[in-house]
């Protein structure tokens, strides 16, 4: 049991959730090593966050 979470452990929020207020953005890659990929949208997309160039953001 983790302190301070719901019973059983498990956070309850699940960030793609509308409710959970996050902007999505596009990825055009497969697999979690493929977001590195260069010149791709999910690259670019995360290099705009870190940035703070929001309005780059590509939405999906």
């Amino acid at each position: 049991m983790l302190v301070g979470h719901a019973s059983g452990g498990y956070i309850q929020t699940v960030p793609s959730d509308e409710a959970f207020g996050a902007h999505r953005m596009a990825v055009d890659t497969g697999g979690h090593s493929g977001y590195w990929d260069e010149d791709s949208y999910s690259l670019l997309n995360q290099a705009a966050v870190v940035s703070g160039r929001y309005d780059q953001v590509v939405d999906p």
